[in-house]
C-alpha cells in the first residue's frame, strides 16, 4: 500500500538504493521491487500465479467478482484462457450450473449473470458520457471561435443528437479558407499529435488520447454537411430511400436530381431547413433522428413541438445538507444556497427531497418524529423575513426521496407521509430480483398516499449497471391510473427514464418529471441533460409536469 502512489519515484529510490527508506517497505517487498525494476516481473508472484488458471484474472474485472469467486469458477469450469473466460462463464450461468456449486445458489447465479452480461456488452472502447464529450467539443468550438476564417462551427454526430453516450467527437466547420483553418487547428493546445490533415478534414489525437475529426466545408454546403454527419445512420438510410423515390440522391455536398440534369449537378444547401424542404419534409430536430418514425411524421407535417430547457419551471428532486443519518448520501448545500441557484435559473418552484432516515439507525416512532422536525425546520427557514423577501417568487415544497424496500413497502412509516407535500420513491437495493417480483415491488410502492413520482425508474447506471428487469407496461398503466409521474433523472450517469420508455410514456399519456436529483446547488444546472432525453423521447411541454405553471402543477400535485 505504501508504494501504490509512488510511480516513477519508486524507481528513482531503487536506483539510489534507498528502497528501505520508504515507510512500510521491508526486506521482502524491497526484494520484489528489485526484481520488478531489473527484469520487468517479480519471480515470487510469477511462481505463485503459475498454478492458477489464467481465466481467473480476466474474471476479476467483472463487478462483484473477487479472487475467491474467480478462482472457484475458473477451476470448476476450466477457464484456462483469459480471452474466453467471461464468455464460457456466461454459458455456465445460463445453463444453471453455477447455482449447484457450494456457496452459490440461484440468487448468486442471477447476480453473476447480470454482471457478466454487462461486462461483455461493455468490452471494447467505452463510450464517453454526454457531458464529457460535450466538454471536449466545447473546448474545440471555443478555440475555433477565435479563428477569423471560421464562419460557422457545430458539433456533429451523436453529440449533436444528444445521445447519452458518445463514441466519437466530430466537429463541422463552414469556411471559405479551409487551408487557414487546417493550419489553425494544427496549433490546438490540447492536441497530442496530428493524425491527418487535408482540405476537408483535420484529425487530431488529444492529450487524453481521444481522436477528434474536424470536417471543413464551403458555407454553401453547410446545411448538407450538418445533416449528413449528424446522422443517425438509420435516419440517413431512410432519407436516402425517400430521395431515390423522388429521383434524387443525397450526399454531404447536397442533393442531385438525376432527371433534371444531364450533368448531374449537385444542389447545395447552406442550411438544414432547405435541405429537408427539398425532400418534402419539415426540419427534424437532431434529437429525433433515429429512424423511429420521425421521417413519416415530418412528411405529414405533424412533428411534435418538443419541450425546451426554457420551459422548465422547477426541480422536483433535490437534496440538502439537512442532517440525520440518511439511507444514502446527503446533499452538500443548505436550503438557502439551493434557493439562490433556483432563483438564478428562473424557477417558480423547488422541491427539497432528501433521502429518508436510515431504517437501520432509527425505529419507526423516531423516523416519524424526525420527518416532522424536518418539516418544521423547512417551514422556519423559508418563513424568515429575509427569505420571504429574497425568494418570494419561489414556492418551496417539502418532499423526500423514499427507498422502495424489496417487498414494495416504503422505508418510512405510512404515518410520516402526512408531513410531506409529496414523495419521490426509488429503488436503491436488491437490483437482481426476477421480473415478476421486481414489478410487484414497484407497483406496491405506488399505492401509498403522497407518492407522485417514481424516481430513476430503471435503476440503470450508464457504463456500470444494467436496467432493472421490470414490466413497464404494468408500471405505466398504474402510473396513469394514479396520476403518478415517471422521473427523467438528469444525472449524466443515469439519464433515466431512457428515451425509448419516455416515448412509450408519451404515447400512453403518462406524465413525466425532469429532475436533477441534485446533491449540490451547481448540479441544478444539469437539467439540460434530462431535457435532452425528453426530446429524444418526443416529449412535449404538456407531457412534463414541472414545465407547467405553478397553478396547473399544484392542481396535479394535489389531485
Amino acid at each position: 500500500v505504501a508504494v501504490d502512489n509512488l510511480s516513477s519515484e519508486a524507481f528513482d529510490l531503487w536506483e539510489a538504493k534507498k528502497l528501505d527508506e520508504i515507510p512500510g517497505v521491508g526486506a521482502n517487498l524491497a526484494q520484489h521491487l528489485d526484481d520488478l525494476f531489473r527484469t520487468g516481473s517479480v519471480k515470487h508472484f510469477t511462481k505463485v500465479k503459475k498454478p492458477l488458471p489464467a481465466g481467473m484474472f480476466a474474471l476479476l474485472d467483472i463487478s462483484g467478482v473477487g479472487p475467491k469467486i474467480a478462482y472457484t469458477l475458473s477451476k470448476q469450469f476450466g477457464l484456462t484462457k483469459s480471452e474466453t473466460a467471461a464468455v464460457k462463464l456466461k454459458k455456465a450461468l445460463e445453463s444453471g450450473k453455477v447455482a449447484d456449486l457450494e456457496g452459490f445458489g440461484e440468487q448468486s447465479q442471477e447476480r453473476l449473470l447480470t454482471a457478466v452480461t454487462g461486462f461483455l456488452k461493455k468490452k471494447g472502447p467505452e463510450r464517453l458520457l454526454l457531458p464529457v464529450a460535450e466538454k471536449v467539443a466545447e473546448g474545440i468550438l471555443s478555440y475555433l471561435s477565435s479563428c477569423p476564417e471560421v464562419i460557422k462551427a457545430s458539433a456533429l454526430g451523436s453529440l449533436r443528437r444528444r445521445v447519452p453516450t458518445v463514441g466519437d467527437v466530430d466537429i463541422g466547420v463552414a469556411t471559405n479558407q479551409a487551408g487557414a483553418v487546417v493550419d489553425f487547428m494544427k496549433q490546438y493546445p490540447a492536441a497530442n499529435r496530428l493524425v491527418a490533415a487535408g482540405e476537408g478534414l483535420v484529425r487530431l489525437e488529444l492529450t487524453n488520447k481521444l481522436t477528434v475529426d474536424v470536417k471543413l466545408v464551403n458555407p454553401t454546403e453547410w446545411g448538407s454537411l450538418l445533416q449528413h454527419f449528424t446522422g443517425s445512420k438509420n435516419h440517413n438510410i431512410v432519407l436516402r430511400e425517400l430521395a431515390l423515390k423522388q429521383g434524387k440522391s443525397l450526399s454531404e455536398h447536397g442533393i442531385k436530381h438525376e432527371a433534371r440534369s444531364t450533368k448531374q449537378e449537385v444542389r447545395k444547401y447552406d442550411n438544414e431547413e432547405d435541405f429537408y424542404k427539398a425532400l418534402g419534409l419539415t426540419w427534424i430536430p437532431p434529437e429525433m433522428r433515429e429512424n423511429a418514425g420521425e421521417i413519416e411524421v415530418s412528411e405529414q407535417r405533424k412533428l411534435p413541438q418538443l419541450v425546451e430547457l426554457k420551459d422548465i419551471k422547477g426541480d422536483l428532486h433535490t437534496h440538502t445538507d439537512y442532517y440525520w443519518i440518511s439511507s444514502h448520501d446527503a446533499g452538500t448545500d443548505d436550503i438557502s444556497t439551493l434557493l439562490e441557484t433556483a432563483k438564478k435559473l428562473g424557477y417558480d418552484y423547488l422541491a427539497l427531497g432528501d433521502h429518508n432516515p436510515s431504517i437501520s439507525s432509527y425505529n419507526e416512532n423516531k423516523i416519524i418524529s424526525l420527518i416532522k422536525e424536518r418539516k418544521e425546520y423547512i417551514d422556519k427557514i423559508i418563513s424568515t423575513r429575509e427569505n420571504k423577501v429574497k425568494y418570494s417568487s419561489i414556492k418551496v415544497l417539502n418532499s423526500l426521496e423514499v427507498d422502495i424496500r424489496p417487498d414494495g413497502t416504503l422505508a418510512i412509516p405510512e404515518e410520516a407521509l402526512k408531513y410531506l407535500d409529496f414523495a419521490v420513491v426509488s429503488i436503491h437495493s436488491s437490483f437482481a430480483m426476477k421480473k415478476e417480483e421486481q414489478t410487484k415491488r414497484v407497483l406496491k410502492s405506488l399505492f401509498y398516499a403522497k407518492v407522485k413520482i417514481l424516481g430513476h425508474p430503471t435503476g440503470r447506471l450508464i457504463n456500470q449497471r444494467e436496467e432493472l428487469d421490470i414490466d413497464f407496461n404494468a408500471v405505466m398503466a398504474e402510473c396513469l391510473k394514479r396520476n403518478i409521474a415517471l422521473e427523467i433523472n438528469a444525472i449524466p450517469q443515469r439519464l433515466d427514464l431512457p428515451e425509448t420508455l419516455v416515448r412509450q410514456a408519451v404515447k400512453l399519456g403518462v406524465k413525466l418529471a425532469i429532475n436533477t436529483d441534485a446533491h449540490s446547488a451547481d448540479q441544478l444546472e444539469q437539467m439540460r441533460y434530462g431535457v435532452d432525453v425528453a426530446r429524444r423521447g418526443w416529449a412535449k411541454k404538456q407531457d412534463i409536469v414541472n414545465a407547467w405553471p405553478w397553478e396547473e402543477f399544484q392542481h396535479w400535485l394535489t389531485g
